[in-house]
């Protein structure tokens, strides 16, 4: 049976996801002019954003369903990651709209949450050898 912490990991991660996808669309004609700015195609904004909802939903799976150590520590330096550079670039999310800006940091909180949850005492049996596999 899996851990609390590993369940509620699960919702974070999934919940913070969608707030993304409602985030993109909030903005998306500012993404648009973002990548048209650095002179790469807008066509390749919704192909960006799939592969790496895809991504991570991959990541989850194998976290939250198969208990991969492997997968935990992706998770986290892809989210450490993506916090210094929410931090770095806060600037271009305030200018975005208050919306947008606040959904951004739920997201931010979210994720630093789910880490948290990561390394919680009931999530350390979880990406043991020895844990019991679910049904």
């Amino acid at each position: 049976m899996r851990p609390k912490s590993i369940v509620m990991f699960e919702r974070v991660v999934i919940i913070s996801l969608v707030l993304g996808i409602v985030n993109s669309f909030l903005i998306w004609d500012d993404l648009a002019e973002m990548m048209a700015a650095q002179g790469a195609s807008t066509a390749m904004v919704l192909p960006i954003q799939v592969i790496t909802t895809l991504l991570y939903l991959l990541l989850i799976w194998f976290i939250a369903r198969k208990g991969s150590p492997v997968a935990k520590w992706i998770y986290v330096v892809l989210s450490v990651l993506g916090v210094i550079m929410a931090v770095a670039g806060i600037g271009q999310t305030l200018s975005f709209g208050a919306v947008p800006a606040i959904i951004t940091i739920v997201q931010y909180v979210l994720m630093i949450y789910s880490i948290w949850l990561l390394f919680r005492p009931d999530s350390k049996a979880w990406f043991s050898d020895g844990r019991e596999e679910t049904a």
